[in-house]
């Protein structure tokens, strides 16, 4: 019977199989969002509060500063990174800006960071937002500012960051059915179905990552434009990242698109 069904499973092992069931998990996300939202986010403490402030009743706690963020970044990929004072208040004054012009609730964003480091990166793990002093350094008006914040706005309120998450777990459940599947066979075989599927579930994954980053690019600029900020800005952006770091990478093996087709999906945009 197991062997049975075994070869009825291995009929329906196809590239249709392996994207329907990668849907499956997409179509799920919503949930894992849910379910992330109430399980892992924990909103910090209102400034004033006696958790972390140093008043010694809470000593494993981080110091929180006016805003009721801590003075140090003690999470997510850029913990421990050294803060950049006067970066920062730039980018929490531009990040509130743009949350009010847009009616978006204040706690959108739980804290904004701005680090030092000679990397050219912004981003956000769904609840905080981080730039580096490098790309805040390089652009060169608020305007593109503007668009950076909003653009990483833009994947906190479109809900990017879960959706990802969601969408990996499928990717991690798929891979382990295929090695199920595979089990019978000839060990050259399975190696290569398994390496076949692999890729192919990578270069998916890639697709749906450079779809949030347009999506990114697109709400970013709708909520730039509704703060009143020059919409150019988000194409000589672009523009100062183009030249400042290029790009070698061909655009299907990225998980962001090429910077010059963000410029012209930003140029269409504009028309």
């Amino acid at each position: 019977m197991v062997c049975l069904a075994k070869r009825a499973l291995k009929r329906v092992f196809t590239p249709f199989f392996l994207a329907k069931t990668l849907a499956l998990a997409i179509a799920l996300t919503p949930i894992i969002t849910a379910s992330h939202s109430q399980a892992g986010t924990v909103a910090p403490p209102p400034p004033g509060s006696s958790a972390g402030n140093g008043s010694g009743n809470a000593p494993n706690q981080p110091v929180l500063d006016a805003q009721g963020c801590p003075l140090t970044i003690v999470s997510g990929p850029f913990a421990g990174e050294p803060v950049w004072a006067a970066g920062t208040q730039q980018a929490r004054a531009l990040t509130q800006q743009l949350l009010q012009r847009n009616q978006l609730a204040p706690n959108t964003v739980s804290c904004v960071y701005a680090f030092t480091s000679d990397d050219l990166n912004a981003s956000t793990d769904g609840r905080n937002l981080y730039v580096t002093q490098a790309l805040w350094q390089l652009l060169d008006s608020p305007s593109e500012r503007a668009f950076v914040v909003g653009h990483e706005l833009s994947h906190i309120t479109r809900h990017h960051i879960p959706q990802t998450a969601g969408r990996r777990i499928g990717i991690a459940a798929t891979q382990s059915l295929v090695g199920w599947l595979t089990r019978g066979n000839a060990p050259a075989t399975a190696a290569t179905v398994k390496k076949a599927s692999q890729v192919g579930l990578a270069l998916l994954d890639l697709r749906y990552s450079r779809e949030a980053e347009y999506e990114a690019d697109h709400y970013g600029l709708m909520l730039m434009q509704q703060a009143g900020y020059s919409p150019q800005g988000a194409v000589t952006a672009l523009q100062r990242l183009e030249d400042a770091s290029g790009a070698t990478t061909p655009e299907f093996l990225r998980s962001h698109p090429l910077n010059t087709a963000r410029i012209q999906a930003l140029a269409n945009q504009m028309r």
